[in-house]
């Protein structure tokens, strides 16, 4: 030990580098758990006027008479401020998932709701079903406020030391890239036109991308050793990511 009371060696080694390992993780984790919370925060604002209409036709299919506006503008507001109440569901069970699972597999298990609501989504205009749409929005936004705690806290637990500030914030960057990328593709030259099913839906695809990738890459070496009480695979995955 040194007169300062750090041991040299122990912070040396706590330190780490850049690497692809690491890069790609870091991808996985933020492509799959914060950029579809950004995408669905922003995906209804272009295509409003058309998921308006269709839960005006909805309506009038199923009754013979047209809703009248108070109703439909509550519809439509119960469809927005849904994603927000499952996802404070969401975030409330992040910590819960985390413990239970592990950092890693926890995110992986919230694709399982985003999935399904990707479906909900797609197949709503279809069906002739609001109830479908505001039922996708709630399970979107469960997964996306579990996926808000349990991001940052996989990405910063894998990180070295000596970075952990630049990757606390790739969370953050990746959800306002979400919402940008939902006004694109919103664009009536796009997706925002008869098509916004499939601008809805397209929330699972970097799921897809996340769950093909994040298996292969091991869980934070924080939740294995002191968790799992397994210090060899926790320094194993350590140096495998970043040393």
């Amino acid at each position: 030990m040194e007169g300062s009371g750090t041991d040299p060696v122990l912070t040396e080694r706590l330190k780490g580098r850049v690497t692809v390992p690491l890069v790609v993780t870091a991808f996985a984790a933020v492509i799959g758990g914060s950029f579809p919370h950004g995408y669905n925060t922003g995906v209804l604002n272009a295509p409003q006027d058309l998921i308006i209409q269709f839960l005006n036709d909805t309506y009038l299919i199923r009754t013979g008479n047209e809703p009248g506006k108070g109703m439909l503008n509550f519809v439509w507001s119960f469809t927005v401020a849904i994603y927000l109440v499952g996802g404070m569901f969401g975030a409330f069970s992040a910590g819960w998932f985390a413990d239970r699972f592990g950092r890693k597999k926890a995110i992986i298990i919230m694709y399982i709701p985003t999935f399904v609501a990707a479906i909900l989504f797609g197949l709503c205009d279809v069906a002739e079903s609001f109830e479908m749409l505001i039922i996708a929005r709630f399970i979107v936004g469960f997964g996306c406020g579990a996926g808000s705690g349990l991001v940052p806290m996989y990405m910063t637990e894998i990180a070295p030391v000596n970075i952990r500030g630049a990757m606390g914030v790739l969370h953050q960057l990746a959800l306002t890239t979400g919402i940008l990328v939902s006004q694109i593709f919103g664009l009536r030259q796009i997706l925002g036109n008869e098509n916004w099913p499939i601008l809805l839906a397209f929330v699972g695809v970097p799921c897809l991308i996340s769950a093909f990738i994040l298996p292969w890459f091991p869980d934070s070496p924080r939740y294995t050793l002191i968790k799992l009480k397994k210090e060899k695979e926790a320094q194993e995955g350590t140096s495998s990511l970043s040393i």
